[in-house]
């Protein structure tokens, strides 16, 4: 392997253990190496939590290629100019550079930039030693880590896209074939961009293109499969001093330094990281990810199976997804929750993208609100039955005690009332301390709610005394005047039945969204 134990340990000393997160300093950390330079890789944990500490979306832009052909040189550059910088200011280098033939990147390095706005999001970078550093287990691993991880796979060549290039686009379109079989991943594959240097002049696009799917036709055919011919992009970048590396930007020509910027925005606007599947992939995903990716390359034979893993990284996704939006919908009460729903199920769609999934979550609420709305309802009509009952008790011992000597009369007066059936006393006139309810049943039908205390004229004419809640009768005959009923006393008495079974139709349409 070109990558010695000792030049990586003393890279890995100078750069420290910690991710650069700030905008514009710093320095790439390693996130994956070769522990034995053979078969053992191992992950930057204090990397991996940061990384996973970003919100979605984010966009992996990953460089890989030859050794010595600018990729370090590039990423600095680009992110120069991501951080609003001009070529008239050093470039910081974030990624380690050098002017010797010795290869200075080994494994793979990353580094973090913020947002400068939502849209655009977080952005990892990610920097790969060369692939024709002698060890093409090694390499190839490390590439394909760098691959599988990425939404934007840049690979760097010098003045042609060589044999190895092109090899290593075989690999990753082969691996995918293993992996995941006859499945459809293509839309959400990572995007190539083929980033060529060159002092000739340079090739068409379409050159490029064919050379790369004319070395034989059946890797072509897989080539194509993951990396159609239209999809690929192609960015020509100059060169300083014959084949030196890009150090100093200040040798750039103004039309150089404009095809730099323009590579910036390029690969700004380059796709979100997401699952094959297409769920967005937050940090906490891309750590899940990266670790199942690690497990595959530290094991011979776990190839075959990692299409698994894709699978169960979908549904952690949608767990992840369920947890943070619907869990605290349907822990509420069916008012509440049919109003939130909706807003929660098309949030939970945006992350989760498996149709199962998403028609189990659908079903679940829909489920949840009707038997939420069911047990309310018949715990509404137990509380206010008994609560006439009681109060229908309470009047009738008052007027035996009374009147004591006119039992019949007082019964007489409480079979009356108890044939006005579903009929309640709410006559405005008959209550004082009204206040309206800020969330009611009622609001569904167009009315208010209300609590109150029975006056003095209740007292005295039906014995109704302390609290009530429901509805103001005047109100309700306006809108709905067959539930209100006036009694031979003058007093108005609503339906409450009737009522219920209007919030009952109103709440069955809103469900019906959910069929």
């Amino acid at each position: 392997m070109g990558c010695s134990p000792v030049i990586t340990l003393a890279a890995f000393l100078v750069a420290g253990y910690f991710v650069s997160v700030a905008r514009g300093s710093g320095e790439a950390k390693i996130l994956l190496e070769s522990v034995d330079n053979n078969t053992i890789y191992k992950l930057n944990e204090d990397i991996l939590g940061k990384i996973s500490e970003l919100q979605r979306p984010i966009r992996v832009i990953a460089a890989v290629g030859n050794s010595r052909v600018g990729k370090s040189t590039t990423l600095n550059l680009i992110s120069h100019i991501w951080n609003g910088k001009n070529e008239t200011s050093a470039v910081e280098k974030i990624f380690k550079t050098g002017h010797s033939h010795d290869a200075v990147t080994c494994n793979v390095w990353a580094y973090i930039i913020k947002p400068r706005n939502e849209i655009i999001g977080n952005i990892v970078l990610l920097d790969v030693e060369g692939t024709d550093l002698g060890d093409d287990r090694v390499t190839d691993r490390l590439s394909t880590f760098t691959a599988m991880l990425s939404s934007a796979l840049n690979v760097f060549a010098l003045n042609v896209v060589g044999n190895s290039d092109i090899g290593f686009l075989y690999r990753i379109a082969r691996l995918c074939d293993l992996v995941f079989k006859d499945k459809y991943v293509l839309p959400n594959f990572p995007k190539l961009r083929i980033v060529l240097r060159s002092e000739l002049d340079p090739p068409s696009d379409e050159e490029i293109s064919d050379e790369i799917f004319k070395r034989g036709r059946e890797k072509a055919l897989i080539i194509l499969k993951y990396f159609p011919r239209s999809t690929i992009e192609v960015t020509h970048i100059p060169t300083v001093n014959g084949n030196r590396p890009l150090e100093d930007q200040k040798k750039l020509s103004k039309s150089d330094w404009g095809v730099f910027q323009n590579l910036t925005k390029d690969l700004q606007n380059s796709p979100e990281k997401r699952s094959f599947e297409g769920s967005p992939i937050d940090g906490t995903s891309f750590k899940q990810l990266a670790e199942d990716v690690v497990e595959a390359m530290n094991s011979d034979d776990s190839w075959r199976d990692f299409g698994d893993v894709y699978a169960t990284l979908e549904r952690d996704i949608c767990r992840r997804a369920y947890e943070k939006h619907i869990r605290p919908v349907v822990r509420q009460s069916s008012k509440a929750m049919g109003d939130k729903m909706i807003d929660a199920l098309d949030k939970f769609k945006k992350e989760c993208v498996l149709e199962d999934e998403i028609t189990k979550t659908k079903e679940e609420l829909k489920v949840t609100y009707q038997e939420k709305r069911d047990q309310e309802e018949e715990d509404r009509r137990r509380e206010e039955e008994e609560g006439r009952r009681r109060e229908e008790e309470k009047r009738r011992r008052k007027e035996e005690e009374e009147n004591k000597w006119e039992p019949y009369s007082s019964y007489a007066k409480y079979i009356a009332a108890i044939a006005l059936g579903a009929f309640a006393f709410s006559d405005e006139d008959l209550k004082h301390n009204i206040t309206t309810l800020p969330h009611s049943e009622y609001n569904d039908i167009g009315l208010r709610g209300v609590c109150w205390n029975w006056n003095e004229s209740a007292k005295k004419s039906f014995g109704l005394t302390g609290a009530g809640c429901g509805v103001i009768a005047q109100e309700v005959r306006m809108v709905y005047p067959w539930a209100v009923l006036e009694g031979k006393d003058g007093y108005l008495r609503v339906h409450y039945d009737m009522l219920r079974e209007m919030i009952y139709v109103v709440c069955n349409k809103r469900l019906s969204l959910f069929v």
